[in-house]
């Protein structure tokens, strides 16, 4: 099994969409119960970072909603350092952010300088910088 950083609680969740793996998503509110995840969207509360994938609608789905875990980012256009806050962008992917009001999802521990690529980051859930 590889490496998937420091395990936090790791939750059955069931997706809205096929999700892919080490991406964050939000809950789905279109959809009643608790345990609905879709991918977060751009700002969004994040709920945690999918640890397994889905291939289709209403397949269980493990998020990680504390400690360490992978995440696919975007550190291109603003490069990320280890230290940096991510919020969510549009599919899930994170990126860097430096607004106050904005969410933040989690905070890297790697840097990244390209698009698309896995880094490792501590989860912080339901948090902005200014508080």
């Amino acid at each position: 099994m590889a490496f998937e950083g420091n395990p936090g609680p790791d939750l059955p969740f069931v997706s809205a969409l096929a999700i892919a793996q080490h991406l964050f998503v939000e809950q789905d509110t279109a959809v009643s119960g608790p345990n609905n995840v879709k991918l977060a969207t751009a700002g969004a509360m994040v709920q945690g970072i999918t640890i397994t994938k889905t291939t289709a609608v209403s397949q269980n789905v493990t998020v990680r909603e504390s400690g360490t875990s992978f995440l696919t980012v975007n550190g291109n256009s603003d490069n990320i350092a280890a230290g940096d806050r991510i919020k969510s962008t549009t599919a899930g992917i994170g990126i860097k952010t430096t607004t106050d009001t904005n969410e933040i999802g989690a905070t890297a521990l790697e840097a990244a300088t390209s698009d698309g690529v896995k880094i490792m980051v501590r989860l912080a859930p339901l948090r902005t910088l200014a508080g």
